[in-house]
């Protein structure tokens, strides 16, 4: 059975574009729905495949809800926005549903603007209510410097996230100002860790072989816990180079420095054409020591794959606890420890 991915606003959707300009296994066999306030994102997609020299296959339909003229940066207009036109997205998603039979979706977005920071929330409920499936957020964090207003809205995003009982993916694009030297090379990061976790997904899907041990894209929300989850990814076409640096890039590329709160919950995808056997064991040792990981679902593919990939998601860390503060400049907004404790386990 396929899987589902729904982008709200236009970081969402921007994911997905790079994700299916770098990976062909997106076009086969999934499906990708972009709902946008803007009708511009929706060109720029298309414009983007041009320029890939990229004919989009017949599994991703763009969405634009109201007039197309964007929600600007007030969360509330893309909530009220959405919620006008929320009978199209929910037949359109059910009409989807019925002729593809899905299996698990994941709703990725950018909290902080207009259009992401509300209505991502509202899209992954009506997904889960009228669908009836398994929902996994995936959400990007602003940069601090981006001021006030942005940080806020991620922050109302994630309380609406908690509210509703969903444990996201978190990717702060913070961290990258650790690596990057400019703006466009830190979205260039970020866009290709995502990349890498959403083709990898679909390899589980996929994958024609026995894996060792075999595993189940649904496995993954066994391990969701309160209150956020992490992942990282590392990829190398060269086998010095990946045996060299796999792990300080597996360290360096998870996407949110936060404490485990008790204790982390971890599903392990290696994949090559042949992977070492003492790399696997040593990416587990690592989460286990390092990320107070006690349960581990891992899968080792072998196969027609190009290089090396090792893909990790962590879930288990307080979202109270995000480095630096999720806050306003001089202000806290966040006081989500309350909120989050209560959310149900997976969504």
């Amino acid at each position: 059975m396929p899987v589902l991915f729904v982008s709200v606003g236009s970081g969402g959707q921007r994911i997905i574009t790079e994700a299916y300009v770098a990976f062909d296994n997106l076009r086969v066999g999934n499906y990708f729905l972009c709902i946008n306030t803007s009708a511009s994102d929706h060109e720029r997609m298309m414009e983007r495949f041009k320029q890939a020299n990229i004919r989009p296959a017949n599994n991703i339909t763009t969405l634009v809800v109201g007039e197309g003229f964007g929600a600007g940066k007030d969360p509330e207009l893309g909530l009220k926005t959405y919620n006008s036109d929320k009978a199209k997205v929910i037949e359109t998603l059910k009409d989807l549903h019925n002729r593809m039979n899905f299996k698990i979706a994941f709703v990725l977005g950018a909290l902080g603007g207009g259009c992401g920071s509300l209505v991502l929330p509202e899209v992954a409920r009506d997904i889960r209510t009228n669908l009836g499936i398994r929902v996994i957020p995936m959400v990007t964090l602003p940069f601090r410097r981006e001021g006030d207003l942005l940080v806020h809205n991620a922050i109302r995003g994630l309380r609406k996230l908690s509210e509703y009982g969903f444990n996201p993916l978190v990717y702060d694009n913070e961290k990258t100002l650790e690596y990057a030297r400019t703006v466009n090379e830190a979205i260039r990061m970020a866009n290709r860790c995502f990349s890498i976790l959403i083709s990898s997904l679909i390899d589980v899907v996929e994958y024609k072989d026995f894996a060792v041990p075999p595993v189940d894209i649904i496995d993954v929300t066994r391990i969701i816990m309160p209150q956020c989850g992490a992942f990282s990814t590392v990829f190398y076409d060269n086998a010095k180079d990946f045996m060299d640096r796999w792990r300080k890039e597996l360290e360096r590329n998870m996407s949110l420095r936060s404490k485990i709160l008790t204790v982390g919950k971890a599903f392990v995808l290696c994949k090559a054409r042949h992977f070492p056997q003492k790399v696997a064991e040593d990416v587990m040792s690592l989460l286990r020591s390092k990320f107070k990981v006690t349960e581990i679902i891992p899968t080792v593919m072998e196969g027609d794959f190009v290089g090396y990939t090792i893909t990790t998601m962590i879930w288990g860390f307080g979202i109270d606890f995000i480095k630096p503060r999720l806050e306003a400049k001089g202000r806290s907004f966040l006081g989500l420890g309350r909120l989050a404790s209560g959310a149900r386990r997976g969504g």
